[in-house]
């Protein structure tokens, strides 16, 4: 495809994104309180057209979480590049910290190759990793010093949504230091402003805050999104605030719409339905 990126591939990394693009919400800090359940289903599109979809779920129980997400290309892009990808993570809030356990994941993609991944935690320890096909770490290493107090790409998620690099000056959140087996990567959020948004399904009208995010590979695998010496464009996130309706103390903030202006025009995700503990926003036919 011409052009200084792919859209299908970028539209498949905002997915990705997406699942870091929650900030902080210190009421969700916590850690004696009944279950929490947040789900959120998303829709991402270029134009009129469909590419994929991403379910996420978040389970907290006192101090124990797990948490999930399914991305799964549709569409126009499964005529090009078809993929899935399945990850599971669990592990605890202790106290101003986070503290993953294991995290899973397996990706199929157009031709039926499939990935598996497994990261151990151990406190203080470095993440041990399994890959099957095994990973070349060879030709790109990532260091024990590079891989020390990091956190899978679904753990990273319920970091920024539990209020743990929350401040007052970063409404958005902080950096998020990831690594998912293959590569080393930090996500930050900058708060851009706050503004009245409404999207045009019907799921949300209201405040939010406008946050960029950005993407900082440190070491692995590069990211094979752009052509040799094209830039990310930028990204940006709607972001809300949506309150449990059994215990209104506790409440998180869930990225909306997260898009990237593209030469082929704007690709987004959208979230299309959300659920926090029984209350409903879905979007309007």
């Amino acid at each position: 495809m011409e052009g200084p990126m792919n859209p299908l591939r970028l539209g498949h990394f905002l997915l990705l994104m997406l699942t870091l693009a929650a900030p902080p919400c210190a009421a969700a800090q916590a850690q004696a309180r009944p279950q929490s359940i947040l789900r959120v289903a998303y829709g991402l599109r270029m134009g009129i057209f469909s590419l994929g979809r991403m379910d996420l779920k978040q389970q907290f129980q006192g101090s124990a979480y797990t948490a999930d997400s399914t991305l799964q290309t549709d569409g126009i892009v499964n005529l090009f590049w078809k993929s899935k990808i399945q990850a599971h993570s669990s592990g605890a809030l202790n106290h101003n910290h986070l503290e993953p356990a294991v995290y899973d994941s397996l990706s199929i993609n157009h031709n039926d190759r499939k990935q598996q991944v497994s990261l151990t935690y151990g406190r203080n320890a470095v993440p041990m990793l399994f890959a099957n096909p095994p990973y070349k770490t060879d030709k790109y290493p990532v260091s024990d010093a590079q891989k020390k107090s990091t956190l899978d790409p679904v753990s990273a998620l319920v970091l920024m949504t539990t209020g743990l690099s929350a401040s007052t000056k970063s409404p958005c959140g902080s950096v998020a230091p990831v690594y998912d087996g293959a590569r080393r990567y930090d996500v930050t959020l900058d708060y851009l402003k706050t503004s009245q948004i409404k999207l045009d399904n019907g799921l949300y009208e209201g405040p939010a805050y406008v946050c960029q995010i950005h993407y900082h590979q440190i070491a692995g695998f590069k990211q094979k999104i752009l052509k040799e010496g094209s830039k990310l464009p930028d990204i940006f996130a709607w972001i809300a605030e949506l309150a449990s309706p059994t215990e209104r103390t506790r409440h998180y903030l869930v990225p909306l719409r997260v898009w990237t202006a593209t030469d082929f025009g704007t690709v987004e995700a959208l979230a299309s339905r959300a659920n926090l503990d029984g209350k409903v926003w879905k979007e309007k036919s």
